[in-house]
């Protein structure tokens, strides 16, 4: 079964699948090698070289996974736990967002018109990098949206229950979401 981005359980599952295509990779570079080995001649060489730019396509699934590799889906108590808040807005979980210097995971995410409440598991002093950089997609996207990050789980929890219950899901909602799962990794 596929997860989508923003569903729960979709780091790990994700980092599965790309463990498998790893393996696959390095199995058919070895089969080249092994093959170009044992036919020798023109081919020897043709399948080395084949083998070679194999490593490639290895290096681009295995550089994101080895660097997203400490980041898992959240405990499936912290799960049922921000649940009981599902009601306050359009619900994001397992979110990794990447710039070129940093990774921010983000295990929930709870997006209203307007705003969006982040439960950011990293160093307390990358909250105010992934908030910058959020809002800076957003006001890029002609998007205003106050983002609210949060390092604990309970301090999380006590935004979601100051927060009332949202009418409806928004266009802006939507647009938000989809900015974010874009930027997710």
């Amino acid at each position: 079964m596929k997860l989508n981005k923003g569903t729960y359980g979709y780091r790990n599952a994700h980092r599965i699948r790309n463990i498998l295509l790893l393996c696959l990779i390095l199995l058919v570079i070895a089969a080249q090698i092994i093959a170009g080995r044992l036919l020798g001649g023109h081919l020897r060489i043709l399948l080395t070289f084949s083998g070679i730019l194999s490593v490639l396509p290895l290096a681009n699934v295995a550089s994101p996974t080895i660097a997203m590799a400490k980041y898992s889906t959240p405990s499936p108590e912290d799960y049922d736990r921000v649940q009981e808040y599902a009601d306050r807005g359009l619900m994001l979980y397992d979110l990794i967002f990447t710039t070129k210097d940093s990774i921010f995971p983000a295990d929930f995410c709870v997006i209203r018109d307007g705003a969006a409440v982040i439960l950011f598991p990293g160093k307390p002093a990358g909250k105010a990098a992934l908030k910058q950089h959020l809002e800076s997609c957003c006001r890029n996207e002609a998007l205003r949206v106050h983002v609210g990050v949060y390092t604990g789980m309970d301090e999380y929890l006590n935004a979601l229950s100051a927060l009332p219950p949202a009418a409806e899901e928004t266009d802006k909602m939507l647009r938000t979401a989809e900015l974010f799962l874009n930027l997710s990794y």
